[in-house]
């Protein structure tokens, strides 16, 4: 009914704004040289500007208005578009500078959660409008996915990893899938695809460092497992494993295995053998965002 849908525009425009504020807070409380980054004040002007403009944008009454705040909604989300990357960027340069002084995970834990979950509220929201809008009006779960397949995802995926791979280092990394493979799940398609690209990079990074000089690399096996009220998806590979020392600092923003040394021989830089910069190797694996943000989406 109309009547429902201007409620559900009403409160998104008295969420988001608390949501913001809680954010913009943490900024204010940031120790100086931080909110001094380039990158990190890029990310506060656009979080204040979106607060301004909510509050600023008259309230949503009838039909009418609700039109207009799709229009404000969809400025904002692509305004956000970079936010992400930005706070990579920021920290790595701050890292650089501080070399790991200031503790930052917390603010960029909340930072990136409050991102992400005022985008599915915007984005859910203009696709059910957009959907209502269309001539003949049509249903729509809005940015959820009623039948997603992991398996179809992973298959995607494992293409354009291996694609990767194949390209930098002149392996192509087989992934092997198996288990119910016609399983689907209520999703948000692209945090799965998030989710599991992330796990499949390390996944062969730590395959290709371990069986570098073999003429024939393991495959990575992802099984698809359907219990009674939920489905489980196991990534396996023989890249070794990790130090026992590395499992407190995984889930660290900007903490990347990627900086130690191949447990190839002493000499053996992994890099090195594989004839890239280290600015390459980024696009497989490095960022040290990867598995928090993970954690976040999932």
């Amino acid at each position: 009914p109309e009547e429902h849908h201007v409620m559900h525009a009403k409160w998104i425009q008295e969420e988001m704004p608390v949501r913001l504020a809680h954010r913009l807070m943490d900024f204010f409380e940031l120790p100086f040289v931080v909110i001094c980054n380039a990158r990190f004040h890029e990310v506060f002007r656009l979080f204040l500007h979106a607060f301004e403009t909510l509050v600023e944008t008259p309230p949503v009454k009838d039909s009418k208005d609700v039109e207009a705040f799709a229009g404000v909604l969809r400025q904002l989300v692509r305004g956000h578009d970079h936010t992400i990357h930005m706070l990579q960027e920021g920290y790595g340069e701050l890292q650089t500078l501080l070399d790991g002084l200031i503790e930052l995970d917390d603010f960029l834990n909340q930072t990136c959660f409050t991102r992400i979950g005022n985008r599915v509220l915007a984005e859910h929201f203009l696709e059910v409008h957009e959907a209502r809008s269309s001539s003949p009006a049509r249903d729509s779960c809005g940015v959820v996915d009623p039948h997603v397949c992991p398996a179809d995802i992973v298959r995607e995926l494992a293409s354009s990893l291996g694609g990767l791979c194949d390209e930098l280092f002149g392996h192509q990394i087989e992934v092997v899938l198996d288990g119910e493979l016609g399983t689907t799940v209520a999703f948000v398609p692209e945090h799965l695809h998030f989710v599991l690209q992330e796990i499949l990079k390390n996944a062969m990074r730590a395959t290709l460092e371990r069986h570098f000089r073999d003429k024939q690399l393991p495959p990575v096996t992802v099984s698809v497992l359907k219990g009674t009220f939920d489905v489980t998806l196991k990534i396996s590979d023989r890249g070794g494993g990790m130090p026992r020392e590395q499992l407190l600092n995984v889930w660290r923003y900007g903490y990347t295995s990627a900086k130690q040394r191949s447990p190839l021989k002493q000499k053996d830089d992994f890099d090195t053998l594989c004839g890239r910069d280290p600015a390459s190797m980024r696009r497989l694996a490095g960022y040290g965002f990867g598995l928090p943000l993970s954690r976040v989406y999932a």
